[in-house]
């Protein structure tokens, strides 16, 4: 069953749908829709595996708001987005206590600023093959990130994207990079123990 309300308030939905939205909820999502698509809001499940779908109540999912899933930082183990999204907005998984494997969407292109922050006990995750921007601190304090292969078509790293990852072993990176900002690569990181 669906609850349908006129949403009047403007936040970050409404720039990703480009006006007004009627709000609408499942047994997993709350979420925003309008002709244009739909932009989930909340998770209010209880899976420990989370699929962002690629669609909900007949509307192609076409966004996500910040920090959707923050709610149910302990709850969630895995994440599987499936909607074809274009970008994540910034500190989207961050903060994910329990969070260990991910699987993102190949039409990814950017990945915000904090994207990863502070998920302790991530160990791996396949970067999307059309990406093309990794954010400030996107990675920062991933303690349990042992590697990470960065696809050909990065062009930018934000700042500090890897630090406090004290378990990274190993970066691949593509020549293709125009941009390492500063401090990108892990604290005590030398040249002569780890790959990159």
């Amino acid at each position: 069953d669906l609850v349908l309300q006129l949403d009047e308030e403007a936040d970050d939905t409404d720039e990703i749908l480009g006006g007004a939205v009627v709000e609408a909820s499942t047994v997993d999502w709350k979420y925003v829709y309008n002709q244009l698509g739909a932009a989930l809001t909340e998770y209010i499940g209880t899976d420990t595996h989370v699929t962002i779908p690629a669609s909900i109540g007949g509307n192609k999912v076409i966004g996500v708001k910040k920090n959707l899933l923050k709610e149910k930082s302990e709850l969630i183990s895995a994440v599987e987005i499936q909607a074809e999204l274009t970008s994540l907005p910034d500190s989207f998984f961050s903060d994910l206590g329990g969070l260990e494997t991910v699987k993102l969407s190949d039409t990814i292109k950017n990945m915000g600023d904090y994207t990863f922050y502070r998920c302790g006990k991530l160990k791996t995750v396949k970067l999307p093959a059309e990406l093309e921007k990794i954010g400030y601190e996107a990675f920062e304090d991933c303690s349990s990130l042992e590697e990470i292969r960065i696809p050909e078509k990065v062009r930018e790293i934000g700042g500090w994207a890897f630090v406090w990852c004290s378990a990274l072993k190993k970066i691949e990176l593509t020549e293709n990079l125009k941009v390492i900002s500063d401090g990108v690569l892990p604290v005590k990181w030398t040249m002569n123990n780890n790959k990159f």
